[in-house]
């Protein structure tokens, strides 16, 4: 392989691991503010 081909290859690793760090992060901040909102709601029906 030739030194422009292996960048271009890193390029694009790279922007996979970063589609799938923003994947995993979206997932993690959605299942944060679900818990938040039981957690929310549980509070409610003990007052």
């Amino acid at each position: 392989m030739n030194s422009k081909a292996i960048e271009e290859d890193n390029q694009y690793q790279l922007q996979l691991k970063e589609q799938d760090i923003k994947k995993y992060r979206k997932a993690n901040q959605k299942a944060i503010k679900e818990i938040i909102l039981q957690y929310d709601n549980n509070i409610l029906d003990f007052y």
